[in-house]
């Protein structure tokens, strides 16, 4: 039983990764998992993406690191 489970649990996983555009990284070092939008990618400017709505959030290094939302989202999109 577990196995259907498991695999109605990836389906599951692998349904909302597609309805929502998202791809996920696991950081070996902090251990934390992060969650990209790939919808960023096709924004060349923070302003073109807020023009579409989206809000870009820094992240808590780039805060602490005392970035603007201008800097944090060119290096977001240096790491694309």
């Amino acid at each position: 039983m577990s196995s259907v489970a498991d695999k109605l649990g990836k389906f599951l996983e692998n349904a909302f990764k597609r309805a929502f555009n998202k791809s996920e990284s696991f950081d070996l070092v902090s251990g934390e998992k992060e969650i990209v939008c790939e919808e960023a990618f096709q924004h060349k400017t923070l302003e073109e993406y807020k023009s579409a709505g989206y809000n870009f959030r820094r992240t808590k290094d780039q805060m602490s690191r005392g970035l603007s939302r201008e800097q944090a989202f060119e290096e977001f999109q240096k790491h694309k």
